[in-house]
């Protein structure tokens, strides 16, 4: 499959779009402290991007061969979305992802439904809400970047994975203290122990690992 780095340039008017109104909206409210644009690139928009070959890996009825993300046809749920990050650079390269973006913070929420609306994408929801005591899946795909503690993430992600599904979380390098805590709520959900695929950033091979776990 292609490089995050090729898939920004596949889709680059519409990141740089993005960009715009990320920067933008940045001015009224705090949605990124990264505001030099090739900053925005690598730990941004790339380093959403970099969930893709795991996917490829991980996603059931899936051949790591033949996989591209024009070809992804699930529902995703982004927890804790922020300025959208992983979901929405998720959806400009896989266009047939059905998207559930969801944050506890109206403003965040308003920015999310501009770029939406300006990109023009089709089949994304944006939910002003926390998601405590809610269902309001299932989805194939549960998402988070270093929004939640993993303990915490499970207990909000779990009621609205589908059966197959899966829960990734895009964590540092180092959370083994994280890891540690959420082995009781693994065992009582009933999910697999965590699956790691560790990863470099593009640009600044700044270390990150991706998690992931199910039924």
């Amino acid at each position: 499959m292609l490089s995050p780095i090729d898939l920004y340039r596949q889709h680059e008017p519409g990141f740089e779009r993005y960009q715009a109104l990320l920067l933008k909206w940045n001015e009224k409210i705090n949605l990124t402290a990264i505001t030099d644009p090739a900053e925005i690139l690598d730990k941004h928009f790339l380093d959403s991007l970099a969930i893709l070959p795991a996917l490829s890996r991980w996603l059931p009825n899936v051949s790591r061969e033949t996989f591209f993300p024009e070809a992804l046809r699930i529902a995703v749920l982004d927890i804790g979305s922020g300025a959208g990050f992983p979901g929405l650079p998720l959806k400009i390269v896989a266009p047939h992802v059905e998207l559930t973006l969801v944050d506890s913070v109206k403003k965040k929420c308003d920015f999310l439904k501009e770029v939406v609306r300006t990109l023009g994408l089709e089949s994304v929801q944006v939910l002003h809400q926390t998601l405590k005591g809610q269902t309001i899946g299932p989805y194939d795909l549960i998402l988070t970047r270093a929004t939640f503690d993993l303990k915490s993430y499970l207990e909000l992600a779990f009621p609205n994975l589908k059966p197959g599904g899966r829960i990734v979380a895009m964590k540092g390098a180092e959370c083994a203290q994280e890891l540690k805590d959420s082995e009781g709520v693994l065992e009582k959900l009933g999910l697999r122990p965590w699956e790691s695929s560790p990863y470099e950033i593009p640009v600044s091979k700044a270390p990150r690992q991706l998690l992931m776990t199910r039924l």
